[in-house]
């Protein structure tokens, strides 16, 4: 079961001040995540979206984490998000400056819904970012035939990676592993969040085994779970050595 309702509340400025459309932004963006990340009657990791797909809830709360405590460090930052569903993570990104390939399966309609998403983006580019939506299967076949994705990571890498639940499937962390190994740059900086599932703990095991990787985990006080009951959540940023 879901947490209940959220209420949502307008922001108002002060009297005798004019709005600040920023502010509101951000504001209306914090609504955004605690709504969705609650609900009634569906499984507390994750909400069926009535125009299609899944919206993984966890992603939400690595969004609100990348937001409060990494905002500063991601404009003009090139990113890659792996896995990147519905796009709202690289939307919001995009708005905070960051220059954002988000990516998708061809697969049960997913990287059409992205396409779309990114489509209907406000045009954030202001901020001095962008954005663009590609296909990308994992592994080196994928990589290779991902001509765009590779382009835009160049000689150097992408400077942050962005993993929201994608270790739960055991038959896919070869393939995850060689991507991450492959887009990251040098000095890059992974995020990853997921609910531990059977086996999903076993990719950083992986991770650990391939070297050259340093895996730290996000302490649990810098975690606002947006109202999601579950406390088996686990958020890690990933460096190279």
């Amino acid at each position: 079961p879901g947490c209940g309702r959220t209420r949502l509340t307008r922001f108002r400025p002060r009297m005798g001040e004019a709005p600040d459309q920023s502010n509101d932004e951000t504001r209306g963006m914090q609504m955004m995540k605690e709504h969705y990340s609650q609900g009634d009657g569906e499984m507390d990791d994750l909400r069926d979206m009535p125009s299609g797909g899944v919206l993984w809830k966890a992603s939400l709360v690595l969004l609100d984490y990348l937001e409060r405590k990494q905002a500063d460090t991601l404009k003009g930052k090139r990113v890659l998000e792996l896995g990147s569903g519905l796009g709202h993570m690289a939307v919001e990104l995009y708005r905070l400056g960051a220059h954002v390939v988000c990516t998708e399966q061809v697969a049960m309609g997913a990287l059409q819904r992205l396409q779309t998403t990114v489509a209907e983006a406000p045009n954030h580019s202001a901020a001095g970012g962008s954005i663009s939506a590609m296909e990308l299967e994992w592994g080196e076949a994928g990589w290779t035939a991902s001509t765009g994705v590779a382009a835009a990571a160049g000689a150097g890498g992408f400077d942050i990676v962005v993993m929201s639940e994608l270790v739960f499937d055991e038959s896919v962390h070869e393939e995850l592993l060689w991507t991450l190994e492959k887009s990251l740059s040098p000095q890059g900086t992974a995020f990853s969040v997921f609910l531990n599932r059977p086996f999903s703990m076993m990719f950083f095991v992986n991770l650990s085994d391939a070297g050259g990787f340093e895996v730290k985990s996000v302490a649990g006080e810098d975690i606002d779970m947006l109202g999601m009951l579950t406390t088996d959540l686990h958020m890690h940023i990933i460096t190279r050595v």
